[in-house]
């Protein structure tokens, strides 16, 4: 990642690294999806909430790690 961000305003913000790879670019959308869901601005995220979420949908633990992840470092 170059450290380079894409910002649109759609219903809140959304922070995308530029040239995502797949992954990435499915994770950040996952994430603003939750976000969005639980009417959360985009400067107060709940990352801990999500997790939950991931695991409660049936996410193995190493993959919520990853995603995680990938969010905190965009």
């Amino acid at each position: 990642m170059t450290g380079q961000l894409i910002v649109r305003e759609t219903a809140g913000v959304e922070l995308m690294p530029v040239n995502p790879s797949r992954n990435v670019k499915s994770r950040i959308l996952s994430f603003q999806a939750y976000q969005e869901r639980h009417a959360r601005p985009w400067h107060m995220p709940d990352l801990s909430g999500w997790a939950l979420d991931l695991l409660e949908h049936g996410m193995k633990p190493a993959s919520v790690k990853s995603y995680l992840g990938t969010v905190r470092g965009a």
